[in-house]
């Protein structure tokens, strides 16, 4: 959750108002610190993190985590899970656990000495795995234009036959294989030209990952999720132009949290003003125990996880989709050595060095040298 979690953070930090482009005097509406709380219990095995913060005046982008808490998550049959404060600002469980679905859990902390929270109780729903993950040619309107851009649509399909998870909270990252146009044969270094014996600049992987908050229910014929759009990649974007992997996280939540990440989004994707009353509160499930007055902002959540990952090389992909081109422009340019050893500095790639004629071929760095858009090691998880 950690692109959610991001997103959730950046907006909550501020009193949900930060995210506006336009300053706000805090003055004039009374600036209030409040308690803000962002984290999740899952049936991953693993360290799960809570982080506690403090909100900033709108206008001041400073961070301040609350660092005297004493945190737990207790379930409904006692079992109490604690936690402590980690170098990274968040509180992370002493120990690996897992969530089991059916169990409820309630988050519980005291700041200080005698101020103390508590997080509605939340059971645990299981998320059956997802279906399938497919693509298919779409034309979507470009923002704010009459234009229209293609590209590939993914779509998601699920179901549950145990009629529990009917709520859906999703998140993506996204691998893609980048080889160069051009490949170097030769260098140009501090001892001259050298030829390339092994090419370790031409293949490349980059990475991406959501954004946005991306929420669903399931329709209540059959209880399933049908072409829901997981990703949209434009045609003028080179991701899918070797290959493609996509990993998807399917989150069973409740209604209430359902509620909530709605309203999260209506207010992080709407126009207007922030202080429209139509667009109500964003209440949190997080109140004080000490004072029931007290503003709490953010959200404890439990959810059962499932995860699909899937591969695509173009030929798999739509053919109503044309092949991306290169990322950047690419031309030879050819160079007389005399030229060249005078006007040029070591570290140049060379596609062709033609000693008996003395010239040399060079393209653009960026065509036959992909390290400045991805990494050149290999996801473990990559399949050819």
């Amino acid at each position: 959750m950690k692109v959610l979690k991001n997103l959730l953070f950046v907006m909550l930090l501020g009193g949900i108002l930060s995210y506006c482009s336009i300053p706000i005097d805090s003055e004039s509406f009374g600036y209030r610190k409040s308690v803000v709380v962002d984290g999740m219990i899952t049936d991953e095995y693993k360290i799960h993190k809570i982080r506690l913060s403090y909100t900033s005046e709108v206008n001041n982008g400073f961070y301040e985590a609350i660092s005297d808490a004493d945190v737990k998550v207790v379930a409904g049959s006692g079992q109490e899970y604690f936690f402590q404060l980690g170098f990274d600002g968040y509180y992370s469980s002493v120990e690996e656990f897992a969530g089991i679905p059916g169990e409820t859990y309630q988050l519980q902390f005291t700041i200080g000495s005698d101020r103390r929270y508590n997080s509605n109780e939340i059971e645990l729903i299981a998320s059956p795995p997802i279906d399938s993950i497919y693509d298919r040619y779409a034309e979507l309107s470009v923002e704010g234009s009459d234009q229209y851009e293609g590209g590939i649509q993914f779509f998601l399909d699920t179901h549950d036959d145990t009629n529990q998870a009917q709520n859906y909270l999703y998140e993506w990252t996204e691998d893609y294989k980048i080889v160069t146009p051009k490949v170097a044969f030769y260098k140009y270094l501090q001892q001259g030209v050298v030829e390339v014996t092994i090419d370790s600049t031409s293949v490349c992987y980059g990475y991406g990952q959501s954004s946005s908050i991306l929420i669903t229910q399931a329709v209540k014929s059959g209880n399933r999720v049908v072409e829901f759009p997981i990703r949209f990649i434009s045609g003028l974007d080179d991701f899918l132009r070797n290959r493609y992997s996509i990993s998807v996280k399917q989150y069973a939540i409740s209604a209430s949290s359902y509620g909530y990440y709605r309203q999260f989004k209506e207010l992080n994707e709407s126009g207007g003003s922030l202080f429209d009353q139509q667009r109500g509160t964003l209440v949190s499930n997080v109140t004080s125990f000490t004072d029931p007055d007290e503003i709490v902002l953010g959200y404890f959540d439990v959810a059962g996880v499932s995860e699909k990952r899937v591969f695509f090389n173009y030929n798999d992909l739509d053919p109503n989709f044309p092949r991306p081109g290169y990322r950047t422009l690419c031309f030879p340019t050819e160079v007389t050595f005399e030229d060249f050893f005078e006007f040029y500095l070591p570290k140049v790639d060379l596609v062709e060095y033609n000693e008996e004629q003395q010239f040399v071929v060079l393209e653009p760095g960026t065509c036959t040298d992909c390290t400045s858009f991805g990494s050149t090691q290999r996801p473990e998880y990559w399949i050819e």
